[in-house]
């Protein structure tokens, strides 16, 4: 596992990670409630009956009292037949973010810091869930998420989904990360501006490392500008700034 999460979220902010197998998810889905928990944020998630029990087990490992913070209401973990129901009419994006809202809401009325979740969505290629039904309901929350003390993750197996949906599901994120365990060393997270995307890559092995960003127009394969900073943050920066400067040009 990860010691920490490679990539560094604020609040507001609203992520899909795309990724090929649980492994991958858990190196994310671990140092992101770990780093929740910590920060005194109440975490809740919805995943696969597995992937539930080692995110459970890969929180042990890194000393957490899972017990202690599920009494205390600091964690929540379901599986996907406990959150979004047992099939396609209970998946209502509208009642979804409601819930979504209402715990946000609860988690700072009870003292926590703000909240943090994340969800897989592979459950709507499982029970037939609309196209348009998912879209809209990532929509709700890209509204919901930036005037309030959350973060989100969007988790979706690319071996489940058709690079059509993922391609959809990518228009309506502001920021994807694409998480591998096929023996590659690099993880990296996509910032979409217009039709420019910027991707910040990092070693997932040396967060300590550089963090390289690329610039590219969606669908080419032409580099825009690049560069490589000493930290997330640097990166980030540096990079939304040829983003806005490639935006203003045009």
């Amino acid at each position: 596992m990860l010691p920490a999460p490679l990539f560094k979220f604020k609040r507001g902010d609203h992520c899909c990670v795309f990724y090929e197998d649980e492994t991958a998810l858990l190196d994310l889905l671990v140092p992101f409630f770990l780093e929740g928990l910590k920060k005194g944020e109440r975490c809740f998630c919805a995943e696969s009956d597995s992937v539930a029990r080692r995110l459970t087990s890969g929180l042990r490992l890194r000393g957490v009292d899972v017990e202690h913070e599920i009494a205390r209401g600091a964690l929540d973990i379901r599986t996907l037949d406990e959150f979004y129901g047992a099939g396609r009419a209970n998946f209502d994006p509208v009642a979804l973010i409601d819930s979504l809202k209402e715990f946000i809401e609860v988690s700072v009325a009870r003292g926590f810091t703000g909240s943090r979740m994340a969800g897989e969505m592979e459950f709507v290629v499982q029970h037939g869930v609309e196209l348009d039904q998912l879209l809209e309901y990532e929509r709700l929350v890209n509204e919901a998420y930036p005037s309030r003390p959350v973060l989100g993750i969007c988790s979706y197996n690319t071996r489940a989904f058709s690079p059509d949906m993922l391609e959809r599901v990518l228009d309506v994120h502001r920021t994807c990360i694409a998480n591998t365990h096929d023996g590659s060393d690099h993880s990296s997270l996509a910032i979409r501006k217009g039709r420019y995307i910027l991707d910040i890559v990092a070693d997932r092995f040396n967060p300590l490392g550089q963090f390289y960003y690329v610039a590219q127009e969606h669908g080419k394969r032409d580099i825009l500008g690049w560069g490589a900073e000493r930290n997330f943050d640097d990166a980030v920066l540096e990079g939304e700034s040829l983003l806005n400067s490639l935006h203003a040009a045009e």
